[in-house]
């Protein structure tokens, strides 16, 4: 019985990964909030302006109190903070590879992991594979993980997976380092996951 092989790759909607529609998304719900804010701050400003006492922030739940502002505050800042790891999440990662005496080269990270993956996915006992490359001091580092098939030895398996790997990224001039392997030897009933 011949399994289908794939590398899994993130989910996608429309042409774009999940990471680029949740950073889409959650950009956008800010936005909203920050502008929703802004008007509030306006109305009580306006309030003031006329002698006025209105206040829209305790119908929000803010108390009037500085320490209620400062854990609004806080929440904003939270917020902010997640919405800055999103962004910095979805910009494709460059690896920078250094070129003996010549200095050095960024390479597309998703390509070289596409070439990782494409040769770990061509063993016969693999039935998926992740593939994660990247770059310290201008040397590359591979991390492989692979789900095997029922009863295959995952000893000799990882072992011709590593060379596999290493050998394709230094046939292309790449210098990487021993590739680690994580290997999963899957039992029957977690074939369907993969198929």
């Amino acid at each position: 019985m011949q399994l289908a092989r794939v590398a899994q790759k993130p989910s996608r909607f429309g042409g774009q990964s999940v990471g680029d529609v949740l950073s889409t998304l959650v950009a956008s719900v800010f936005l909203v909030v920050a502008g929703l804010l802004l008007a509030l701050l306006a109305l009580e400003l306006l309030s003031a302006s006329l002698g006025g006492h209105f206040s829209p922030w305790h119908y929000l739940g803010v108390p009037h109190t500085h320490s209620g502002r400062a854990a609004a505050l806080a929440v904003v800042a939270l917020f902010l903070a997640l919405l800055m790891v999103v962004e910095v999440r979805r910009y494709e990662q460059r690896l920078a590879v250094a070129i003996d005496g010549a200095g050095s080269v960024l390479l597309p990270g998703e390509a070289v992991e596409r070439l990782a993956e494409d040769v770990v996915v061509a063993h016969s006992e693999v039935v998926a594979v992740h593939a994660r490359v990247t770059s310290r001091e201008g040397h590359l580092q591979a991390r492989v993980w692979a789900a095997l098939r029922p009863g295959a030895n995952q000893d000799a398996v990882g072992a011709v997976i590593a060379a596999q790997v290493k050998g394709a990224l230094e046939r292309i001039g790449l210098p990487v380092d021993d590739p680690r392997v994580r290997l999963k030897v899957l039992r029957v009933h977690e074939l369907r996951k993969y198929l």
